[in-house]
């Protein structure tokens, strides 16, 4: 009964200092792309995830922390033309480990894609890097996502921590805004253009046929 006692009051203490232990992690996101990208546009994100303390976060400290997960807004899935964006790590995967998960959609809604980045352990005042590859789906203006803005498309990153220990939340989520350029249309193929061409080239015959 004793020994039953003691491990009864190992976990409640062990479960207090959980909940009374705070880390301030905060979520940076560098876009190296143009800033204005068509379909089939391949660049970098670089993800900063920084904790100011004043505990550690992760997988340090007593049993039972948790791994500080960065995750995607929801993605949608075309079982034509496949992913919107593509994320592939090409970070060391010591410093971060990227997955990727399809969830189970409503009837009549695409499949969703959930992107996690997950980071080990930060110590107080620690902060890591990590590269990650996207590439726009070459068909991104023939279907229609979930997540858009005026043609573009529009990304969500949160970091999350357990509930109770991040004590401002408020630098956790980065919106990502990948600004589309539209296939462009050939101006000879509408009609103005077409009569453009006309006219060009009955120019073009009557000055050839008067010269000597």
């Amino acid at each position: 009964m004793r020994t039953f006692f003691l491990a009864i009051l190992t976990s409640l203490l062990l479960s207090a200092h959980l909940l009374a232990q705070t880390h301030d992690l905060e979520l940076r996101i560098d876009v190296n792309a143009p800033a204005v990208t068509p379909p089939g546009t391949t660049g970098t994100l670089t993800f900063t995830v920084t904790n100011h303390g004043p505990d550690a976060a992760g997988l340090v400290g007593p049993p039972g922390t948790f791994r500080i997960l960065v995750a995607a807004g929801l993605e949608t899935y075309s079982l034509v033309y496949g992913e919107l964006i593509d994320f592939n790590q090409i970070a060391d995967p010591s410093l971060c480990a990227l997955s990727a998960n399809l969830g189970d959609p409503l009837p009549g809604d695409p499949i969703p894609v959930i992107y996690t980045l997950r980071f080990e352990n930060l110590l107080p005042g620690e902060s890591k890097t990590c590269d990650v590859e996207f590439i726009i789906s070459p068909f991104a203006h023939q279907i229609d996502p979930v997540e858009t803005s005026d043609g573009n498309i529009l990304h969500r990153w949160t970091l999350s921590s357990p509930p109770g220990t991040d004590p401002d939340p408020s630098n956790n989520r980065i919106y990502v805004t990948y600004q589309l350029v539209p296939p462009s249309t050939i101006p000879t193929l509408n009609p103005w253009g077409l009569a453009a061409l006309s006219l060009g080239l009955v120019a073009a015959y009557a000055f050839v046929r008067r010269r000597p």
